[in-house]
């Protein structure tokens, strides 16, 4: 096999593992192997896989799978696997899918170019990857990173791993411990982001507002967003976007500036998992349903206007009827803009593993079911209320039907990509080639808003 191989990649999961993606891309780009979109074309498959719960590791396993079938097609392909699953579950994932030629750890993703060049001239790799040991491993600025997000907005993580214990998640037994890139870092990546285009920074972590909390100097996301506040965008205008903030480590200080900052987002992306005390305590949660009524008043109040999502866990054990009516409550009172609900999901080396008093999965899927249905009628009311307001929009994509007739999507400040509502509108000679328009809401459903160009 040649060594400039073409080489295509799937990457799985969060858009923290797509950061790790595109550090992959970029080490397998400097090595002199060129990266493709089509299969077909390709002489080495890569997957970044996921393990966060149950139906991320099918996922994973099930793409590892067509992999393993594709490589038969052409005796001289070659599987390579990386990431979370690799990382937590090495040997049954070998196991499961003989014919994995190459597996790599988290602690390998920024030399996976060597690795695999390595393994095409038939030479031993150094790995540094032992399953019992906690990655360390934290790209920085100079980091070699090809992106794959649109050109307008990147992703930028800006920690690794966390310190929590939440009874259901197993993320820190396999991503390690809290470890927070420096500000100066942070500050030199997304300057020159925004240097080569970039609109939108979304910065991402396991655990925003621990941010810089083991550094033990007083750093933190407050001082880190004001320092990315006063970067210099070629156009002027640049937003930045924050993902994941845990409630018990939301300071004043961390809620006055996301109210000052002229560029960071009114936009407050905190998983709560529950409402009810019983299950707030067996989800090791830190946090009383009082204190979280309080501190989503306290945003609401110093932050007029602000956009609030959640995330929410249904069917963990111990989930009482009367524990899933709390919830169902919260919901009808705090009236989110955007929700997100997951259901519980068994994962090893985690405190409710042990637990007993399941929930059968059968319950958790209606329960999860019956609250998203309450938030559709929430969103649906809260997006009606826009109908004849400007809003300020991103564009994403501007599309072009059979009869040349072009539109635009787009999202508002209260819009993260992928998971949060579009905005639809027609272009006009009005928009040419920016970025950012003020757009008039005409309509609206429970998903996506339509309206016109303002500007």
């Amino acid at each position: 096999m040649p060594r400039s191989a073409k080489i295509c990649v799937s990457s799985l999961g969060c858009s923290k593992n797509l950061v790790d993606t595109e550090v992959m891309l970029g080490s397998l780009a400097k090595s002199g192997l060129e990266i493709t979109g089509d299969e077909s074309d390709a002489d080495i498959y890569v997957i970044n896989t996921c393990s966060f719960i149950g139906p991320a590791r099918d996922e994973s396993n099930e793409t590892i799978a067509k992999a393993l079938k594709w490589k038969k097609k052409r005796r001289s392909r070659k599987v390579v696997v990386a990431g979370c699953l690799a990382q937590r579950e090495p040997e049954e994932t070998q196991k499961a899918h003989s014919g994995i030629d190459l597996m790599l750890g988290l602690d390998e993703i920024a030399s996976i170019g060597t690795m695999v060049q390595n393994m095409l001239r038939k030479l031993d790799s150094v790995h540094t990857f032992v399953k019992e040991d906690l990655p360390v491993y934290l790209y920085d600025e100079n980091t070699p990173r090809l992106l794959v997000t649109p050109a307008h907005y990147a992703y930028v993580k800006i920690s690794e791993g966390c310190n929590h214990k939440c009874s259901f998640c197993a993320i820190p037994t396999f991503r390690g411990k809290l470890r927070s890139r420096a500000v100066q870092s942070l500050v030199k990546e997304c300057q020159a982001l925004l240097n080569r285009g970039v609109h939108e920074l979304i910065l991402v972590s396991q655990n925003a507002t621990d941010y810089g909390s083991d550094f033990g100097d007083g750093t933190s996301l407050s001082m880190l967003l004001r320092a990315l506040d006063d970067l210099k965008a070629p156009a002027g205008e640049y937003w930045i976007r924050v993902l994941y903030l845990y409630p018990t480590s939301v300071t004043d200080e961390l809620i006055q500036t996301f109210a000052e900052a002229k560029h960071v987002l009114k936009y407050i992306d905190m998983p709560l998992q529950h409402a009810s005390a019983n299950m707030l305590t067996a989800m090791r949660r830190g946090i009383t349903p009082d204190r979280t009524t309080k501190l989503l008043a306290k945003f609401r109040d110093r932050i007029p206007g602000v956009t609030m999502r959640t995330t929410l866990l249904v069917g963990h054990p111990g989930e009482k009827e009367e524990d899933f009516a709390a919830l169902q409550e919260f919901i009808r009172h705090e009236r989110f803009d955007r929700v997100g609900v997951f259901t519980y999901s068994h994962e090893k080396n985690t405190h409710a593993f042990g637990m007993e008093n399941d929930v059968p999965n059968a319950v958790a899927k209606e329960r999860e079911s019956s609250l998203m249905l309450a938030q559709q009628e929430i969103s649906k009311e809260k997006n009606q209320a826009l109908v004849g307001q400007t809003l300020r929009v991103i564009i994403d994509e501007v599309l072009e039907d059979d009869d040349g007739v072009r539109s635009c999507t787009g999202r508002s400040g209260g819009d993260a990509p992928d998971v949060d509502n579009m905005i639809h509108f027609p272009w006009s000679e009005a928009i040419g080639d920016k970025i950012f328009v003020s757009v008039k809401i005409l309509s609206a459903d429970a998903h996506d808003l339509k309206g016109v160009v303002a500007d």
